[in-house]
């Protein structure tokens, strides 16, 4: 998200940078391009944050109002192609992600 706001523009310049895109279906690049993902996020995701000081993995949660301003929430949301946003964790394991590769 290097724009400062929610958009798909990034994105969708990153898979094209990287040849991602499939010639034969044009309307799911329409799709990732037209429909927000925060539209499809839930209202909770988790960043991992590495150790938690005690010698274990750490995931930290991010609300999307309390990170609305930092705009960590978003971040998340929109990191890029290979980076899924954790929706779910259960015993600091992501268990759930919402990924953006078409």
């Amino acid at each position: 998200m290097t724009s400062g706001k929610w958009d798909n523009a990034d994105l969708d310049v990153a898979m094209e940078r990287r040849g991602l895109w499939r010639g034969r279906s044009p309307w799911i690049r329409r799709a990732v391009r037209e429909l927000p993902r925060h539209r499809f996020a839930p209202d909770r995701l988790w960043r991992w944050d590495g150790w938690n000081g005690e010698g274990s993995r750490a995931y930290v949660p991010l609300d999307r109002e309390a990170e609305a301003e930092a705009g960590r929430w978003a971040a998340e949301v929109y990191a890029g192609p290979d980076e899924p946003a954790v929706t779910q964790v259960r015993g600091w394991l992501a268990t759930t992600a919402a990924l953006t590769r078409a």
